[in-house]
This record gives C-alpha cells, structure tokens and sequence, in this order.
C-alpha cells in the first residue's frame, strides 16, 4: 500500500499512497521543520492540502522517524504510524488519521521493542 517512503531532507518525510477503490495515489509529505503535512490527492495533480500540525498536539516528540507505516481502514480513512527513537532502548509510537481538514492523533504511547517486525506484527494483532 505505501510505495517510495523516504527520509527526505531536514526533518521531512515523504511517501506514496495507493487507494484501493478508485486506484489514485495520494501523495503525503510530512515536513518536521514547517510543522505541517501537505498532501495531494491526486499524485498527477498539482492542487495540494496544506495541513498544519503541532507538535504540541503530542506528549512527547523527540527523536529520529525511525519507522513509517500506514494502516487502510475500508479502503477510505488512512492511519499514519510514526515510530520516534527514544535515548533508551524504548520508542514512542504515534498513530495519526487525516480527518481532510486536520491530522488528528488518535494514540500515542511508549513500546520497548527489539526489532520493528515486532511491533508490526504488534499492530496487526491489535487492529484485528
């Protein structure tokens, strides 16, 4: 589902997403250092959303994207999933939905984990 996910420049990420339903690929940049998502919901189209986000609207933001995944939820609404490396051996997960207008946390908390293929596994269990 997610194709071309790199660690851009600075702070910023960006990826590609596929809906299923009608076969367009949303292009999502998440850009760190201008606290804010801008998004295409037409990878071919030129017309953007420029969504502001806060780190202020999680508890705790520090750290490396050491790990990006994203969750389709009937085909329509998408569940971004930021993995932040911590200092000590634990990580700070932070689930995110794009709402159209807004990027709203839906969770966030601290795993220990010890390789990331567990806590995707993690992640399928729980959302089943």
């Amino acid at each position: 589902m997610c194709s071309r996910m790199r660690n851009g420049v600075n702070g910023t990420w960006q990826f590609a997403v596929s809906q299923s339903d009608n076969g367009v690929a949303k292009s999502y940049v998440f850009d760190m250092r201008k606290s804010e998502f801008v998004i295409s919901d037409d990878i071919n189209s030129n017309q953007f959303r420029h969504i502001p986000f806060s780190s202020q609207q999680l508890q705790n933001i520090s750290g490396a994207i050491k790990w990006l995944g994203i969750i389709g939820i009937d085909n329509s609404d998408l569940i971004l999933v930021f993995l932040f490396e911590q200092r000590t051996k634990k990580f700070y997960l932070v689930m995110m939905k794009d709402e159209k207008e807004s990027m709203k946390v839906i969770e966030e908390h601290f795993v220990y984990i010890e390789r990331i293929v567990e806590l995707t596994q993690a992640l399928i269990v729980k959302g089943e």
